[in-house]
């Protein structure tokens, strides 16, 4: 078992899991912090020397560019995998190998279309390049935005032709590192992976890429719309792609467009799919600390996703943004011996160390450097690390908290079917003022906070205003002990995050009820937001609430219509 003294001199394989749009139609400045922030992690990387005894270190950098530069083009979609090792001459660290992974096998799948941008296989086939060993333990850190069930998503926007797409590789002089990986990976005619004609022409539709079959009428269409710059919009329901009205120079009359499309897979790698692609890389032992940079990871979800692939989790309940974790240290903890020259580093410390540098004064000086309109910027962030592995009485510490859970919400269910509508719109208002760490676009709330608020207002109604009876405050102490009580609880280390309710361009109060976040948050719904194909899709697909039937009948007596976020539409 990962941590046991036996394989505490273990190695420790390191790789950077780093996917991004780099062809996008953010605001410049948007794009310009992603590239701050791109250049201060691979700095990091490059000048925080390891020792090649203890540790061997990857990153794997994947671009996607969407929309094509003409409309016989494919979709731009590279990873290159870079071999890190300490030049052993001014103590910094080098590439010392670069590649470009050939996708091609897992491509073209029954459905799938040419592009499936994350799936298992992918992953899969990135991480057996990096030649595991019985020795080692990993580190596996991901990069790019997240959602609550999933990561590598961007978040949704609407997409026009109209609008400019900025190029990630343009005036890159002041980002030195990032211009370093780059250009290792530009040159030198590095292998393409197949070229075959697909038959369709590839754009990106909000979240997802669409096809259009690759007709002579088709790309006329096309040509001419994307010439005369005219937006187009896309219908879910119909399946079409329209065009606005263009006026003809020629004779005046007004063309008009509507093309067929068909959606590909969403740009999402969801929590099952990194579960499944981390069991078939390591079957027989976890990944000792999986860090990810995606924002709002720190949930119920993600823990009970990979509870059996990883060790220790270390994410955030929120945002995280610039200046991010502090791999420096991070990095020189890995590579430094103990007093007796041996290394002796368990993925719990390691994770506690992920955490615990987050706040430190190098992080702190480092934002101000990174960002000086955001010199606190640290405080309005949440990072935990958690040991999923971690046992209770000869029993896992996770699961047992999920009992409780379960526990609580069948008695909650049981108490709503009574003729007392008061309960449910107790429990509705008490969620409508706990705080959401995904601002709103997963709907995800801290549950341990909305227990401990329902607790606490509870407490004001007295005699025949009594709204919670005996039978759900003994399971809601249960629930909470399992969770806070220092000898129950998963948790390693949180960062301090004191501002995390007050987040930077909000417009009022989001939370009256202000606990200290848990790390446990779920998705809590009050309202119906079924019309979201992407919310939905994460819904239907993923494995907690899959195991949870129960919360999902708790939600649709709060509100009958969050049914429709579970079905699908026939």
């Amino acid at each position: 078992m990962a941590g046991t003294p036996d394989t505490q001199n273990k190695k420790w394989l390191i790789i950077f899991l780093i996917y991004a749009d780099f062809t996008t139609t953010n605001k410049p400045e948007k794009i310009e912090t992603m590239k701050v922030a791109l250049n201060s992690l691979l700095g990091e990387i490059i000048t925080t020397p390891i020792d090649n005894r203890q540790s061997r270190m990857f990153v794997a950098l994947n671009s996607v560019r969407y929309l094509p530069e003409r409309t016989d083009d494919h979709i731009k979609d590279k990873t290159w995998l870079f071999t890190i090792q300490n030049s052993g001459n001014d103590g910094q660290n080098k590439i010392s190998h670069y590649e470009q992974i050939d996708h091609s096998t897992y491509e073209g799948g029954a459905g799938q279309g040419d592009h499936p941008l994350q799936e298992s296989d992918r992953i899969l086939h990135i991480l057996k390049e990096t030649d595991l060993q019985p020795d080692e333990e990993v580190m596996l850190m991901t990069w790019d935005h997240g959602s609550s069930f999933g990561i590598f998503r961007q978040e949704p926007q609407t997409l026009t032709i109209t609008q400019a797409r900025t190029q990630f590789y343009a005036h890159l002089p002041q980002f030195p590192f990032l211009t370093y990986f780059l250009n290792k990976a530009k040159p030198r005619g590095l292998p393409k992976k197949g070229t075959a004609d697909q038959g369709y022409i590839s754009l990106r539709i909000d979240n997802n890429l669409a096809e259009i079959p690759k007709s002579p009428e088709n790309i006329a269409v096309l040509d001419l719309h994307i010439a005369n710059k005219t937006p187009f919009y896309y219908n879910e329901q119909t399946g079409h792609m329209a065009f606005q009205g263009l006026e003809d120079a020629g004779n005046g009359d007004n063309v008009s467009s509507s093309l067929v499309v068909t959606p590909l897979v969403p740009e999402i790698l969801k929590n099952q799919e990194l579960d499944a692609a981390l069991k078939a890389w390591s079957p027989n032992r976890k990944v000792g600390v999986l860090l990810m940079y995606n924002c709002w990871m720190m949930n119920l979800h993600t823990m009970y996703a990979l509870k059996d692939s990883v060790h220790c989790l270390v994410a955030p309940q929120g945002d995280i943004d610039i200046p991010g974790y502090n791999i420096k240290d991070i990095l020189t903890y890995i590579n430094t011996p103990g007093k007796d020259g041996v290394f002796r580093i368990e993925p719990s410390s390691l994770a506690k160390i992920c955490v615990e540098t987050f706040d430190n004064a190098y992080s702190k000086a480092k934002a101000m450097m990174l960002d000086r309109s955001e010199p606190d910027i640290t405080e309005y962030f949440k990072v935990f690390a958690v040991d999923l592995s971690k046992e209770v009485n000869h029993m896992p510490a996770l699961n047992q908290q999920i009992t409780c859970l379960k526990n609580l919400v069948d008695l909650c269910v049981q108490e709503m079917s009574l003729p007392k509508p008061e309960l449910k719109y107790f429990f509705k208002y008490i969620r409508s003022v706990c705080f959401e760490f995904s601002q709103g676009s997963t709907m995800n709330v801290d549950i341990i906070n909305w227990v401990r608020s329902i607790r606490s207002a509870s407490s004001l109604f007295r005699g025949k205003n009594l709204l919670l009876r005996p039978i759900l405050t003994s399971p809601m102490q249960a629930l909470l002990e399992s969770v806070l009580l220092e000898e129950n609880s998963i948790v390693l280390a949180n960062s301090s995050g004191a501002n995390v309710y007050l987040p930077k361009a909000s417009s009022g109060d989001l939370a009256t009820i202000q606990f200290p976040p848990t790390g446990y948050s779920l998705f809590f719904p009050i309202v119906d937001r079924s019309a979201e194909p992407k919310l939905k899709d994460n819904v239907i697909t993923d494995g907690f609430l899959a195991e949870f039937p129960k919360w999902r009948e708790f939600l649709t007596l709060l509100d009958p219509a969050i049914e429709n976020i579970f079905v699908p539409d026939n």
